[in-house]
């Protein structure tokens, strides 16, 4: 693993540091042999400020997904460093060939990045992620021990083969699937998951697959469009094996772990149950677990998943009284 070095990356943000006082400041971001195209939000005055950096969800995405969220943290005097992911936006790589570990590594790379600023003070920098993020920070919080807090919004806690099962169950009711058919299409989840997990009988998976695809489910697992090629699968194995709570047990810094009543995306009772229970063990207690009735996916209203939803009032509350705490 890497040191981070923060008098190093001062220097190389130098040329940075006669920017307006209050603003945005576009950086560049090394991380494994890629380059993360970046935004750092600085509040007013001098700071040195809290940070976070902000780690988005699965699938593609870049920094204008996030804005909102940079700017109700920014207004709470937070600093942010938000970054395009792997292949998307102005960033190199591809989020498709990322592993856990390389999303780990591109977010050591911008906690470093802000531990060398000195409008952001060192030793309060922390981390917001959502959804999918939520497996991952927890990663983060033990290969990082200098993390001030994690603010996790609507992700981890169940591991993601059962979030992926909830997923998949819930897409099967939904076009009033048979028992029988059900009892199908797991069992073709089962042979796609041990794939996945460990290599082996690819060729009995393809084949389940092309018989499966003439039923009237198959097309509402969309195993075409997620499963990775075989060169590729070491990179996604954790999504078959990976468990967040040994992780989760280890978590001793201040956490804020914000979960939707109304939120279609996993189980909100089996995500609670196991977050509750990894920071009781990590003996935590600053950590607190809410359940924010009516909140859908990423903090929007009711059971819907939009980029572009406002953010719900009681978010914005309980991530207001927790950064208040850090001061």
């Amino acid at each position: 693993m890497n040191p981070i070095r923060p008098a190093a990356i001062a220097l190389l943000l130098a040329p940075l540091l006669h920017a307006a006082q209050k603003g945005s400041q576009e950086i560049r971001i090394t991380s494994s042999g890629v380059e993360l195209a970046a935004t750092l939000t600085l509040p007013a005055g001098d700071g040195p400020h809290p940070a976070a950096v902000l780690l988005a969800g699965s699938g593609p995405s870049t920094r204008g997904d996030l804005l909102r969220f940079c700017e109700h943290l920014n207004s709470l005097d937070v600093a942010t460093l938000v970054y395009d992911k792997r292949g998307c936006g102005q960033s190199s790589g591809s989020w498709t060939t990322a592993s856990l570990d390389d999303v780990v590594a591109d977010a050591r790379s911008a906690f470093g990045v802000l531990r060398g600023h000195p409008r952001v003070d060192p030793d309060r920098i922390g981390v917001w992620g959502v959804s999918q993020a939520g497996w991952f920070i927890p990663v983060l919080a033990e290969r990082t021990p200098e993390l001030a807090f994690a603010i996790v919004l609507t992700g981890g806690g169940s591991t993601p083969r059962e979030v992926e099962l909830f997923m998949h169950r819930a897409a099967l009711e939904r076009i009033g699937a048979t028992d029988a058919e059900r009892a199908e299409a797991e069992g073709l989840l089962a042979m796609y998951f041990d794939w996945l997990g460990t290599g082996q009988e690819h060729e009995e998976l393809v084949a389940a697959m092309t018989e499966a695809r003439t039923t009237r489910w198959y097309s509402v697992l969309s195993l075409d469009r997620v499963m990775p090629s075989e060169q590729d699968r070491p990179k996604w194995e954790w999504v078959a094996s990976f468990d967040p709570l040994p992780y989760i047990e280890k978590m001793h810094l201040p956490t804020l772990v914000l979960l939707g009543g109304a939120d279609p995306m996993g189980s909100t009772p089996a995500a609670l149950e196991r977050w509750q229970a990894g920071l009781e063990r990590a003996r935590n207690p600053r950590a607190r677990v809410v359940v924010i009735e009516g909140m859908g996916h990423a903090a929007a209203l009711g059971p819907h998943h939009q980029k572009d939803a406002p953010l719900m009032s009681g978010y914005l509350a309980e991530v207001a009284a927790f950064s208040a705490s850090l001061r």
